[in-house]
């Protein structure tokens, strides 16, 4: 590690080439990335090889693959949340309303209790029985 910058990709005694693996083996790649995982640098770095679309090399603990990876799945991210964002603001916009008789349309047989709750329920009448916490 460099002294004076802290970050692995600048120090003399780490050959430039580990970070840019001409064959781009297995082993090579995952050497340059725990060089990368120990440096206070790595996001920083990673974002600056996305934004000026380096191909080349592992920049932030990422090859160019993984550097795509990341931007489709943020890409993804940012489009959930914003359909998210939409929904829940029409719902807010446009509340549904919900006829309380339909709740037991759907059910086999409705006997007089049910009638007799949902009148209660309709009209205003119905209070819940008080609960007491022993």
């Amino acid at each position: 590690m460099n002294q004076v910058t802290g970050y692995f990709c600048t120090d003399n005694r780490i050959p430039v080439s580990v970070f840019y693996p001409i064959n781009e083996s297995k082993e090579a790649v995952r050497k340059a990335k725990s060089y990368c995982d120990q440096c206070e640098m790595r996001k920083a770095c990673r974002d600056e090889a996305i934004t000026l679309r380096i191909k080349d090399g592992i920049w932030g603990g990422m090859t160019y693959e993984d550097r795509n990876m990341y931007l489709r799945q943020e890409a993804f991210r940012a489009r959930r949340d914003s359909v998210l964002q939409q929904s829940t603001l029409h719902v807010q916009q446009h509340p549904v309303y919900v006829n309380p008789s339909s709740l037991f349309d759907t059910l086999p047989e409705q006997n007089h209790t049910q009638q007799a709750l949902l009148s209660a329920v309709v009209d205003g009448s119905f209070s819940p029985p008080n609960s007491q916490v022993s």
